[in-house]
């Protein structure tokens, strides 16, 4: 259903950047009580594409389409004005 349909979008927008040579790309989307940890730590964050097909959402993957996994509503905004990535941030510690 949804996921499949997103999926597919994405895809979609992933070879238009890879057509336009844009390889940085924004993790964007509200961030709600019932979002991902993989989701929380990413939001707002821009990352070359090598970056991000290193990336396990430990759900579905890969999270270049699949980005949080399944229902995700979040999404991976190609960004050409990007100058430099954002670093990788720590996931949290479990305690």
């Amino acid at each position: 259903g949804q996921t499949l349909v997103k999926r597919y979008g994405r895809a979609v927008k992933n070879e238009r950047a890879r057509l336009g040579d844009v390889d940085t790309f924004q993790y964007v989307g509200v961030i709600r009580s019932t979002s991902r940890p993989f989701c929380v730590l990413h939001a707002g964050k821009t990352y070359d594409l090598e970056t991000i097909l290193g990336l396990s959402n430990g759900n579905l993957e890969p999270v270049l389409e699949n980005c949080g996994g399944w229902n995700c509503v979040h999404d991976w905004e190609p960004d050409p004005t990007a100058t430099e990535p954002d670093e990788l941030p720590e996931p949290p510690s479990a305690q």
